[in-house]
């Protein structure tokens, strides 16, 4: 299984999740999302998967240091295809 029950946090975390999707997916188990051949739940369950990629990607760029410390923030230029920045934000 690729998420547990609480894909519904996953779920209400995306963008164009509507309160019909999350009604919807209250009735359903992890298990039926997962393995569900029906439009609405493939839908449900890319969003949730969408979620949690994005959550997968920022835990590679974000790394806390100790109280005091200054972090540096970088920020990609989908345009440009490249990163720019080191800025301290704090510290």
């Amino acid at each position: 299984m690729r998420f547990s029950q609480n894909f519904l946090h996953y779920l209400s975390a995306h963008e164009r999740c509507t309160e019909r999707h999350r009604f919807k997916a209250r009735g359903l188990a992890a298990r039926e999302v997962e393995l569900s051949t029906d439009y609405e739940v493939i839908k449900i369950r890319n969003m949730a998967w969408d979620v949690q990629r994005e959550i997968y990607r920022m835990k590679g760029f974000v790394r806390l240091g100790t109280p005091g410390q200054s972090c540096h923030v970088w920020v990609h230029d989908a345009q440009a295809q490249n990163w720019h920045g080191g800025t301290p934000v704090f510290g």
